[in-house]
């Protein structure tokens, strides 16, 4: 274990004692977890926050004397607990030399551990709460001495104040991250997970968290338990573990195709597994010699290949029936995917995804034959762009997926779940916008000449129907801004193609009952400015701005309702207040920018002139603006 520098130091810059006391810092931090939800917990209340910070601080102190009483009555014992106590806190900090907590609300403290570490420390929370059974012991003697007469009353009270003390703490975590009663989300992620791949296929799954579940699932469950040599089943390929010989090994014996005896024979692998063996020192197959001496090497283009990469190519080729040679391996990604990844080349006796969870590093080579199937990503001989199997995917999502407990109240998520909850979202919103380019076919929809003049079908009109559908549910499952700001955008461009206002405003109002959000009182705003009931959309646009004070969209639509109003009063007083915030006003005009909308690119740069005479790029934009306004009008 490397213990200098400090992991806290390289990247923030930190001496050596600042840096320690870091460290420090986050252990004891870890240390306040242990008793009330607070400071761990985000939006408890403020009650709770207190009454947690004081239960807290008493246990600790409680905690300090016991070990002020251990020390006055047995100094060889105290030593030995205390020194115990010593070594497995701070002096883990020391051994184990940790990066930053996740949690920690600095932004520069970088790096950080993957996952919170508090419970490497608890063998020494254990050992407080000793000190702490020392102190009440103390008290309980104390009170016995002041009420000679009564003492009863230490012998009962003092117990029955340390059952209290437990009582609260157990009490006060019951809706904290120690309570996983009801708590489904990961069981049915991995079921989502597992049921989005077709029978008799491998999965390329990251790391601990999108494989652990599912292993549970297939093997303490028994769904979708692999069984390959009869081709039923998903086997799990943990890229992580795949760059280790004992699991390459492990995947060949369950049935998953993989040849490394083709590729290196004729090479100085079978010189040197030929003398090993006749020397006595091995005793396995040739591939099995080959698989334990894999190591990192470059292609041809010179780009850096783990054995990772090696093996998925390896095993692309062996489910076609493919004897790979050591060029194939070795073949730049660009070459082997033209080669190999096609109609008529491509046609594998095993299915082949990858988990969406996978980086896309790892995925990149292969992502123009990648087709997502609920959340996995299918490897398919076509070519194309973002590719989703829609009716898969629909069915998946509103048949076969379970969902319980993402909705519940009472189960506490933490980042992490929350953060997981968004691959939901994501997947929802994917789908419904490539159900959308069905009838909008541009892949943004942020300018509405993109989609002016379409006049959808009967048939093309329930898609997009259905479409707004998908995307409401994907906003259920997200508080994110920018995720349901990109999905409002896509709504208003459905809802304004439809120009079925009643339909529209049924949607709308179905989201609002459930989830009132800044983004739907816009949209709301919007038809209502189409419909021409101008202040019913100024009423909704109003309440849009008193929930988001600066999303540029909601200001933008204000300005268009004011202008359709002719109340150049009431734009000009929301351009002078927009001008306080710059960030707003630049994100305001980009956006009008965007949509071509000169009029109130020229309303906002006028003001721009004014307050700021000596801003001359300003003015030469509005000039530039005006006279090519000008002609455009001497045109019409």
């Amino acid at each position: 274990m490397k213990l200098l520098p400090r992991k806290t130091q390289p990247e923030t810059g930190l001496s050596l004692i600042p840096a320690f006391w870091e460290q420090i810092k986050i252990y004891l931090k870890y240390f306040s977890w242990q008793y009330f939800p607070y400071p761990r917990e985000n939006g408890v209340s403020t009650p709770v926050s207190i009454l947690s910070l004081i239960g807290t601080y008493i246990y600790s102190i409680i905690g300090i004397w016991g070990m002020v009483v251990h020390y006055r009555r047995e100094k060889k014992s105290f030593w030995l607990f205390f020194i115990t106590f010593l070594l497995l806190s701070f002096g883990l900090v020391v051994y184990l030399n940790l990066r930053f907590s996740p949690s920690d609300p600095n932004p520069a403290h970088k790096p950080r551990e993957v996952r919170e570490r508090d419970y490497f420390f608890a063998p020494s929370y254990f050992l407080f709460a000793f000190y702490i059974g020392i102190a009440m012991f103390w008290f309980r003697e104390r009170l016995r001495k002041y009420l000679k007469k009564n003492r009863a009353y230490a012998d009962y009270g003092i117990p029955a104040l340390a059952g209290i003390m437990v009582l609260l703490t157990i009490i006060s975590n019951i809706n904290s991250h120690v309570n996983r009663r009801g708590n489904w989300i990961a069981h049915d992620y991995a079921h989502n997970m597992l049921i989005s791949a077709d029978e008799n296929s491998v999965v390329f799954t990251n790391g601990d968290n999108d494989t652990f579940p599912l292993w549970f699932m297939q093997y303490v469950k028994h769904f979708k338990e692999p069984d390959l040599k009869n081709k039923k089943g998903v086997m799990l390929a943990n890229l992580s573990l795949l760059n280790t010989n004992w699991y390459i090994k492990q995947l060949k014996l369950a049935g998953v195709p993989i040849d490394f005896d083709s590729p290196f024979r004729g090479t100085r692998y079978e010189q040197l597994y030929n003398r090993a063996v006749k020397s006595g020192r091995y005793k396995g197959t040739f591939e099995e010699f080959v698989i334990d001496n894999l190591y990192p090497t470059r292609d041809k283009a010179g780009k850096l290949l783990l054995v990772k990469d090696i093996a998925i190519k390896d095993m692309i080729l062996a489910a076609c029936g493919i004897k790979p040679t050591l060029d194939d391996l070795l073949m730049p990604y660009k070459e082997f995917v033209e080669k190999y990844i096609n109609s008529d080349v491509y046609k594998p006796s095993i299915n082949i995804y990858f988990s969406a969870t996978v980086a896309l590093e790892s995925r990149k080579p292969y992502q123009e034959h990648l087709k997502l199937e609920g959340f996995l990503y299918k490897l398919v001989p076509e070519k194309g762009y973002d590719m989703v199997d829609i009716p898969k995917t629909k069915k998946l999502l509103t048949e076969e997926f379970k969902y319980r407990s993402i909705f519940d109240p009472h189960v506490y998520k933490d980042e992490n779940t929350t953060r997981l909850l968004g691959n939901y979202s994501a997947l929802f919103f994917t789908l419904g916008r490539k159900m959308r380019m069905q009838v909008i076919p541009s892949p943004y929809v942020l300018d509405p000449t993109t989609y002016a003049n379409i006049k959808p079908t009967e048939s093309e009109k329930q898609i997009l129907k259905e479409a707004a559908n998908v995307f409401i549910q994907g906003m259920k499952f997200t508080d994110e801004q920018r995720i349901l700001g990109t999905i409002a955008i896509e709504l208003r461009a459905i809802l304004s193609v439809l120009k079925d206002y009643k339909t529209a405003l049924d949607i709308l109002n179905s989201i609002e009952s459930t989830k009132p959000d800044a983004m739907i009182y816009m949209l709301k705003g919007d038809i209502y400015r189409e419909m021409g009931k101008l202040n019913e959309a100024e009423k909704y646009l109003q309440k849009a701005i008193q929930l988001n004070k600066d999303d540029p969209g909601v200001y933008y639509s204000l300005l268009k309702l004011y202008s359709q109003l002719n109340r150049p009063d009431r734009v000009s007083s929301i351009l002078t207040k927009m001008l306080s915030n710059p960030r707003l006003f630049s994100s305001t005009f980009s956006l009008a920018r965007t949509v071509g909308d000169t009029a109130i690119m020229v309303e906002m740069l006028k003001l721009v002139t004014e307050v700021y005479p000596n801003e001359k790029d300003a003015k030469v934009y509005l000039d530039s603006l005006l006279k090519h306004w000008s002609k455009r009008n001497k045109l019409q």
